[in-house]
């Protein structure tokens, strides 16, 4: 799988924006601090991805961290509104979300030319992706969920992860 389908996959399903409905619904879970763990390995407790939610009056923010190469590690951690339709969180892949990512290369923050490099190649591989409309379903299969995605009403099939829910004390971490 190429890097840019990689980076689609884990951001069209955490990286959601739009402002706040009054019920949670797909994200009850975390309303008590449980995140997303997307793509879980148990044994290794590490995720692809990695989500959470904070809730106030007027939106829910979703903080994700993104594994976006495994070697050497990569990790990217967007801060985005998300609002919940129905069973579905929806909402446009922001250019700006991306732009005020925060950039962490081998366990260090990367600042500077080095962050807008990777910001840069990020926009890039989003593309004609980015200010559409990203609609992400979670369905039971088995013991995990398994997203379903839309981008622009369109099916993308090969979006599709499992994801768990975890407790921060349960030592969940963003990693290969």
């Amino acid at each position: 799988m190429r890097i840019e389908m990689k980076i689609a996959l884990a951001l069209a399903s955490v990286l959601l924006v739009m402002p706040a409905a009054a019920s949670a619904g797909p994200l009850d879970n975390a309303r008590d601090g449980s995140l997303q763990c997307y793509e879980p390995d148990a044994l290794q407790k590490t995720c692809k991805s990695l989500a959470g939610y904070t809730f106030g009056k007027q939106q829910i923010l979703s903080q994700a961290e993104v594994l976006v190469s495994p070697t050497p590690p990569l990790v990217v951690k967007f801060v985005s509104p998300v609002q919940i339709r129905g069973d579905a969180v929806c909402g446009p892949l922001r250019k700006k979300d991306v732009e005020a990512a925060v950039i962490v290369f081998q366990g260090k923050v990367l600042k500077g030319a080095d962050a807008a490099n990777i910001r840069g190649q990020l926009l890039t591989a989003f593309g004609p992706r980015l200010e559409k409309e990203v609609c992400t379903t979670y369905h039971k299969q088995g013991d995990l969920l398994v997203t379903a995605v839309t981008i622009a009403g369109v099916s993308y099939p090969d979006l599709r992860q499992p994801v768990i829910w975890v407790k921060p004390s349960e030592g969940y971490r963003v990693g290969p």
